[in-house]
């Protein structure tokens, strides 16, 4: 957002279009394995404060600003 300086109410619009239903983990976890991967990392919060769970704290999530929780 900052770098590509877009404004916040646009920055902001594009979680109506984060749907992560086809995310396919098992994929990933293979993959990652398969290249000798031990540990990994999910990151659950973006450091523009998107959270990729339900919080009680903000709206800024994706239950209630994204389709996957609508």
């Amino acid at each position: 957002m900052d770098n590509a300086g877009i404004p916040i109410p646009e920055y902001k619009a594009y979680a109506s279009q984060f749907n992560p239903i086809k995310y396919a983990l098992d994929v990933w976890v293979r993959l990652l394995k398969g290249a000798g991967m031990k540990y990994i990392v999910i990151t659950t919060k973006h450091h523009y404060g998107f959270a990729l769970y339900d919080s009680k704290v903000t709206n800024w999530d994706v239950v209630d600003a994204a389709p996957y929780g609508i």
